[in-house]
């Protein structure tokens, strides 16, 4: 080599690396004089990326690495441009010829793991970052990397360590602790969550990204108006922050605000017509309703407003969990057969998302007859919830000889009696990814002959993985009880109990009708608290008549409210106990509509905090009756009312989910709390309410029967049967 060009070379290197850039035009001379010197073209392409000259650097580095193959530094430098044009392929490419050449080098097993990374190859840039972890001089970036791609292949546990362990070298690492946020959030961890995400957001005030989540995940614990004000800061940092318009439009339709949530929606549209989002606002519906004549023009513009998005040729979706976000949960509480409209939804979802029908690929097998049948129960609610209650007596009683049970858990993982007692009891337990993608492939993996899922229409994660076929035989039942319109949901299980005898034509799926005897789960007696509190103790007088309806306020259709008023307005004593939840503004909305119907008794209508499980059932057992509503009958709640005695006035309708009490009482032989309309209804809650003797002789005969609701070996043997005789179905049809 010329020692001449090598002298010149280096002086240009150290002109240039102390701010005497001009004099870089001494490397022109240097490629001038010797067109091969590897080392000052490759300096070129360095001064070229600074002056952001891309296409020219591009080839000082292709000449560099073809002159000097063997020189890891300029692939590495090949590698990087490209990485930063977003070629990712091509940064690969000589990030891994880089490393053929030193496999030991920090830098470059670090660039390679993160272009792998930005690839979604997450496995693959693992051991890269691990390699790299002891040789790199930026232990943090490394961490943080190696960390999101744990969590991207499903191993929280260990991207936790490595954001902790960034966090220990630097303890304000603002996306360490936002990463380590977010898997606090996704374990249900929601005060530890937002603990973190204020930590990066303190580290750097305008981190969007931790005001987004933040925001969300205050949304997600009911704090609604810290959620908002996070929400309005990401939009003071970014005036078009699509995700924060998002947010805020969920926030005020979670809490009933549709108007509020309709011009954030609106905002969103002007900026990006996104297709996710025009179904979203094409199908809000209040949770609290109006009135009926209200509802009726409601689900007429559904319709209309769904038609024209099916008339669109170029529409599509890619992932409507995150861009349509709702599972058309309030339409079942609108008393009406909602088959139509719930096909129309699905139908439009299959057109513009055909990947939601995946199938799995055992489901054209034929299976194995000797081995038991595999069958998933799945749910993101196996806790101390209504669904968690009613399924949990299948994971003890389904009979092993002829079943094996998987527990099925969609995120997050609440740990509580009921959850530990699922799991306990589950042959396997699988914590499903939170991706519709990973959870197809996981429960593929199972091969499962029956996939039931404990609800449809409670969950959007549930409802759009129910689109798949995941499973030979896919059903489910009253867990929410409605159609789903979904075309893989082959059963919709109910019983004679519950139906009327027009109920075919409230399911899209086949119906499947247990016989008489038998309830929809095998539901364990309600535990008792050890000493009642009498009513007294609990602040109400002797002569006060206590009516409860605990139901959730979503529940109050605007047909029920003519019957409260009718109750109230006959009995001067009568009080009407309600329970708040965890929405504050669903009771402002309820009192609204209540003063405008009926003033004159609206202050008897009474709203009470939250309570605890032994609270609600002491609160049950002083009441003098329970209030059933007739559009949406309520199961744990009238089953814990019978464990205590108190007696439930229903009024069956044709819709299973306005039969509940109706079953109940036919199963326990009891009907005089049976009402055959409105007015008996209310007559019947009356006198109730102001006939000691009555209601002590339904009391009674209510404690000498409730054995018959309550761990019912009936309801396991007929749902053991049912599954069978899907399976054998299915292998005379394959």
């Amino acid at each position: 080599m010329n020692p001449l060009l090598t002298a010149a070379y280096n002086l240009t290197i150290n002109r240039y690396r102390n701010g005497f850039k001009q004099e870089a035009d001494a490397i022109y001379q240097a490629l001038i004089i010797a067109r091969n010197h590897a080392a000052a073209i490759n300096f070129m392409g360095l001064i070229l990326l600074d002056q952001q000259q891309y296409s020219e650097a591009e080839l000082m580095f292709i000449k560099a690495v073809q002159l000097a193959p063997l020189v890891p530094e300029y692939a590495l430098n090949l590698g990087s441009l490209y990485e930063e044009q977003q070629q990712l392929p091509l940064a690969e490419q000589y990030f891994r010829q880089a490393w053929s050449i030193n496999s030991m080098h920090a830098e470059t097993l670090d660039n390679l793991g993160y272009v792998l990374q930005l690839q979604e190859k997450y496995a693959e840039a693992i051991p890269f970052f691990k390699t790299a972890l002891p040789l790199t001089d930026n232990q943090c970036r490394t961490l943080v990397n190696l960390g999101k791609c744990l969590e991207e292949c499903d191993n929280p546990t260990a991207a936790s360590a490595c954001y902790h362990q960034a966090l220990k070298i630097d303890p304000l690492h603002a996306i360490a602790l936002h990463n380590l946020a977010g898997i606090y959030k996704q374990q249900g961890q929601h005060h530890k969550a937002i603990e973190c995400y204020q930590q990066a957001i303190a580290s750097q005030p305008n981190f969007t990204f931790s005001h987004y989540n933040l925001g969300i995940t205050l949304m997600h614990i009911g704090n609604f108006s810290a959620a908002q004000q996070s929400l309005l800061k990401v939009l003071e940092l970014d005036s078009r922050h699509i995700l924060a318009f998002q947010g805020l439009g969920d926030l005020c339709a979670f809490q009933g605000k549709i108007q509020e949530a309709t011009d954030y929606y609106e905002q969103i549209l002007s900026i990006n017509q996104l297709t996710g989002l025009r179904i979203r606002l094409a199908t809000l519906v209040p949770p609290i309703l109006e009135s009926s004549t209200h509802l009726k023009k409601l689900r007429e513009d559904v319709s209309q407003k769904l038609s024209v998005l099916a008339a669109e040729p170029e529409l599509k979706i890619d992932d409507p969990l995150l861009e349509v976000r709702d599972a058309f949960f309030y339409w079942s509480y609108h008393h009406l057969n909602n088959r139509n409209l719930k096909t129309q939804v699905a139908q439009l979802f299959e057109k513009l998302c055909p990947t939601l029908l995946w199938e799995a690929p055992h489901c054209q097998q034929i299976r194995n007859a000797n081995q038991p049948i595999r069958i998933g129960l799945i749910s993101k609610f196996f806790y101390n919830h209504s669904i968690g209650k009613t399924s949990q007596g299948f994971f003890a009683k389904l009979p092993r000889s002829q079943f094996k049970v998987y527990a099925l858990f969609i995120q997050p993982l609440v740990q509580d009696p009921i959850s530990d007692f699922i799991q306990q009891h589950a042959d396997e337990t699988l914590l499903i990814a939170n991706t519709l993608s990973k959870a197809r492939q996981q429960i593929a993996e199972l091969k499962l002959d029956i996939l039931f899922y404990q609800d449809i229409g409670m969950d959007p994660f549930s409802y759009y993985l129910a689109y798949a076929r995941l499973a030979p035989v896919q059903c489910t039942s009253f867990g929410h009880p409605d159609t789903t319109g979904i075309t893989n949901m082959d059963y919709f299980i109910s019983s004679q109990l519950f139906e009327s005898v027009e109920a075919v034509e409230h399911y899209s799926e086949s119906l499947a009708l247990l016989p008489s005897p038998s309830l929809l789960s095998y539901y364990q007696r309600p535990t008792l608290p050890d000493k009642l509190k009498s009513r007294t103790e609990l602040g109400w007088e002797d002569s006060d008549h206590l009516y409860i309806c605990p139901q959730t306020l979503f529940k109050f259709h605007p047909d029920f409210d003519r019957v409260l008023a009718a109750i109230l307005q006959q009995d001067k004593q009568g009080k009407i106990l309600i329970l708040e939840g965890p929405i504050a503004h669903f009771a402002v909305l309820l009192k609204q509509r209540w003063q405008q119907q009926f003033s004159d008794v609206a202050e008897r209508l009474i709203f009470l905090p939250p309570q605890s499980s032994a609270d609600f059932i002491n609160l049950i057992a002083v009441s003098d009756l329970m209030l059933d509503i007739p559009s949406f009958n309520g199961m744990n709640t009238s089953l814990e009312a019978f464990a205590v005695g108190t007696p439930v006035v229903t009024l069956p309708g044709t819709l299973q989910r306005s039969r509940h009490g109706f079953g109940l009482y036919q199963k326990m032989g009891i009907t005089a709390c049976i009402a055959k309309d409105e007015a008996d209804y209310i007559a019947i809650a009356l006198r109730l309410a102001t006939d000691k003797r009555f209601r002590d002789t339904i009391h009674k005969e209510i404690l000498e029967k409730n054995h018959h609701l309550f761990a019912d070996e009936d309801t396991i043997t007929a749902f053991s049967r049912f599954f069978i005789m899907c399976i054998d179905q299915h292998q005379l049809n394959t």
